[in-house]
């Protein structure tokens, strides 16, 4: 199975697009078509899952940011969240980097992917590779979709 790792804002959304929004925190509104087709590229040319990453999963399920994703023309399953850690038992705080970790421990995963427009110590540290790094001033763009295929198409094993 081949997994993306997805940030929203930022990567599905720019700040133009964030700006321009003055609707609920964290709705369908926040999203943008144009950066879900891209997504869509990359899950038609790979067979990946997406597996929220992003803070909106603090405030929705995965299955209900899925429908929404679906309401804007999102093509594939998101199948999990990562969980939401804030520090280790001895006080070290973790970041998105750790919570990706967390969930590749418990997955058994052909290759990963991960879209998100901060570079998180723990992702940098960890997963360089397959760290696809978003301007969240222009979201995901085109010259993104075959880096994205790419490091997706790599065998881990």
């Amino acid at each position: 199975m081949k997994i993306i790792f997805l940030d929203i804002d930022g990567v599905l959304n720019s700040e133009e697009d964030l700006t321009n929004n003055v609707g609920l925190l964290w709705d369908v509104n926040d999203l943008n078509i144009k950066y879900i087709i891209l997504l869509n590229e990359i899950i038609k040319a790979t067979n990946a899952k997406v597996v929220i990453s992003s803070t909106w999963r603090i405030i929705h399920p995965f299955d209900k940011i899925e429908k929404m994703m679906l309401k804007k023309g999102f093509v594939g399953e998101v199948i999990s969240q990562t969980v939401l850690l804030s520090r280790t038992p001895d006080g070290v705080i973790q970041d998105r980097g750790d919570e990706i970790n967390l969930w590749l421990k418990d997955n058994d995963i052909e290759s990963f992917l991960i879209l998100d427009d901060t570079p998180y110590e723990g992702i940098i540290k960890h997963f360089s590779n397959q760290f696809l790094y978003i301007k969240d001033s222009v979201g995901l763009h085109t010259e993104h979709v075959n880096e994205a295929i790419s490091i997706l198409n790599e065998d881990l094993s």
